[in-house]
């Protein structure tokens, strides 16, 4: 088994460019907190199973989180991964809505990247 790698980037969507309805004012505050961060801390191999362990801040509030890799594809000068989390929203300090979703969120990640 190869020893876990290590990523070296955190990536900081901005939470204006993300489709969530309902992320203004009253579940996020989009405009006073712009930037949800991940930043992985390392990659956990189960046999051909991967898990992206790493912490997730939002509004300034941190919380582990790990993210299961389901598909990594590899196409010339492109990098395609997907895939899934659960984020425990009451743990990032976002405790609106109650009743309107639930307090662990299922995210599903399609990322791409090109050289």
């Amino acid at each position: 088994m190869d020893a876990p790698k290590t990523p070296k980037t955190p990536k900081t969507p901005k939470t204006g460019t993300l489709d969530v309805p309902g992320a203004g004012t009253y579940v996020i505050d989009a405009a006073a907190h712009p930037e949800i961060v991940f930043h992985g801390h390392r990659i956990r191999y189960t046999g051909q199973s991967a898990v992206l362990e790493g912490e997730l801040t939002v509004r300034g509030v941190g919380a582990p989180v790990e993210v299961g890799i389901e598909t990594v594809t590899v196409d010339a000068r492109r990098l395609t991964v997907r895939g899934t989390a659960t984020v425990d929203r009451y743990a990032l300090g976002i405790t609106t809505a109650k009743g309107m979703t639930g307090r662990r969120l299922r995210i599903e990640l399609d990322v791409h990247a090109t050289r």
